[in-house]
């Protein structure tokens, strides 16, 4: 059980060896990345936030909590296609050093993998045009001091782009427990956690949007557990009525870049 953060990384890099590493996927849709898998989870998180892998040419975007491919995987297989890329792209994770050994990104010219927690992030303040954390605030030690870093990074008229799972009510009523049952994650919030916190640091929310977690992850649905049963399948089954995948977007300035 993930009582504390250090046992949820250690959790988290077991989960990702399982599959990179051990070639034995956690359940039958949980494979490998490819490229086309890449592009479109890119290209599906960007639009949620109102943003395009066209539109995020020649800028400098930041993916913190980025795990062994995050949003960089896509970035990386559209510049190859298209010839149109971020000028630079940073990504961060606490585990990264251990990443880089499963071979899926590497550092190039356009990319900086950089081995940190979120909490203490070396970059300079205002450096980024686009600071995204996607399905990491609640893997974190202190989930405030990491939104208040990637607010710090964030220049004027540039974006911080916040998603990841909330608890729905009226089961969020027993969010503080359920890291008892879920191994990967310390925290669970409730929408109106999230939006608390991100009001407070960074003043207030341009957008938001709620997606029931089938539709980006259909991997989740009964169907599944029945090709693969297994209790890590039926969990996430469990998790179709408990959880919902919360967008948010905090805008520096009036104007976004």
């Amino acid at each position: 059980m993930a009582r504390s953060w250090k046992e949820a990384q250690r959790q988290e890099l077991a989960f990702w060896r399982r599959i990179y590493v051990e070639n034995r996927p956690d359940i039958a849709t949980y494979r490998p990345v490819t490229s086309d898998a890449a592009i479109a989870f890119t290209e599906k998180t960007l639009i949620r936030f109102g943003d395009s892998l066209e539109s995020l040419h020649a800028l400098t975007v930041a993916d913190v909590g980025c795990g062994p491919y995050g949003l960089i995987k896509g970035f990386q297989v559209f510049s190859e296609r298209s010839g149109l890329a971020p000028a630079m792209i940073y990504g961060i994770d606490p585990l990264m050093e251990d990443y880089r050994r499963f071979g899926i990104i590497a550092d190039d010219p356009n990319i900086r993998l950089i081995g940190g927690m979120g909490e203490r992030i070396p970059l300079e303040p205002g450096s980024c045009d686009r600071v995204y954390s996607v399905n990491s605030l609640d893997h974190v030690e202190n989930p405030p001091a990491v939104v208040a870093e990637c607010w710090r990074l964030v220049k004027p008229g540039g974006a911080l782009n916040v998603s990841l799972h909330v608890v729905r009510p009226p089961l969020s009523m027993m969010r503080r427990w359920l890291k008892y049952v879920d191994t990967n994650h310390p925290f669970h919030f409730s929408k109106g956690d999230v939006r608390r916190m991100l009001a407070h640091v960074c003043g207030g929310i341009a957008c938001e949007r709620s997606v029931p977690v089938l539709i980006d992850q259909p991997e989740y649905a009964l169907s599944e557990f029945f090709k693969d049963p297994g209790l890590r399948a039926l969990r996430r089954w469990a998790a179709t009525f408990t959880l919902e995948i919360y967008f948010a977007r905090c805008v520096k300035g009036d104007v976004c870049a």
